[in-house]
Order: C-alpha cells, then structure tokens, then sequence
C-alpha cells in the first residue's frame, strides 16, 4: 500500500469503476470522471480524474500541491456520461490515511 504523507506531490490513488449489476469493469467511453473530497478547513474541492484504462474502468488521480493534509481522507467519484449528463455517484468510496512529514 503506498504511504502517504502530508505535503507531498505526485503521489496517486487508483479506482476500478465496477457496474453494479454484472460486477464487469466498466468502459469509461462515454464518461467524464471526478473526484471530490473536504480539506481541513472543510472546503469541498472536486478535480477531474485521469481515465488510466479507459476500457477496464481505471481512474487514477495526482494529488497537488497541499492536497494532502494529515489524517483520514475520504473521496466520492462522480461519473457524468457526455451524451446524457446523468450522473453516477460513488460517496466515500475511497479512504486514506495520510501521515503527518516526520
């Protein structure tokens, strides 16, 4: 599991979009795909996710500059298909821990 550390760049998270239904990786074709969580000032921040696998359903995201803050951070993944708008929602579907820089 990778270690995550308040303050640092570049580290990533991942995600397997799954349909509900047929358990199936998702094909991320027709979506556009963000992920939004609190800081520590409970500040709601949404950026957009990278489509690392597009056809198996893999999302990943890099975190920025400040983006990680020490503690448990929970994410939610929204999924908005282009042709429709309708969305799919997935709240706290990612957790970590984020240790503080010793």
């Amino acid at each position: 599991m990778t270690d995550f550390v308040q303050g640092d760049t570049g580290s990533s998270i991942q995600f397997t979009c799954i349909d509900s239904n047929t358990y199936d990786p998702m094909n991320l074709a027709i979506y556009t795909a963000t992920i939004n969580w609190r800081n520590s000032s409970n500040t709601l921040i949404t950026r957009s996710m990278q489509k690392y696998d597009s056809a198996n359903g893999i999302l990943r995201y890099t975190f920025g500059t400040g983006e990680l803050v020490a503690g448990t951070m929970k994410f939610d993944i929204i999924l908005t298909n282009i042709n429709t708008n309708q969305y799919i929602t997935a709240r706290d579907v990612i957790s970590i821990d984020v240790r503080q820089r010793l």
